[in-house]
């Protein structure tokens, strides 16, 4: 259980936070508020279960746009596995292709 030094020293910290850290978290902060703006000005919001529902909807496209992005990434990291693949394959089949090669002295 926390002392009461320490709850005076979490809530003074909670005061000095300004935000996420991180940059994805900014950048998703900063993307959100153009895309709630835009939602909220294409539907006519006249009662808390459409903010809601609107809200849904923002948050589920940033997410596709991530997934998309990351997507992108994954798909770079595929490509240079299969490369590296490829090539230790012709390295290894050239190497047994040349017959045993004696082994190594310790």
């Amino acid at each position: 259980m926390p002392t009461l030094k320490q709850l005076a020293a979490n809530r003074l910290s909670t005061r000095k936070t300004t935000g996420p850290h991180l940059v994805e978290s900014k950048g998703i902060r900063e993307t959100r508020a153009p895309l709630a703006a835009e939602f909220h000005e294409e539907f006519s919001l006249s009662n808390p279960l459409e903010r809601f529902l609107v809200d849904t909807l923002i948050r589920n496209e940033l997410r596709l746009r991530e997934l998309r992005s990351l997507e992108a990434d994954l798909q770079c990291v595929i490509d240079s596995c299969q490369h590296n693949y490829r090539r230790a394959l012709k390295g290894l089949q050239r190497l047994q292709a040349n017959g045993p090669t004696p082994p190594e002295a310790a």
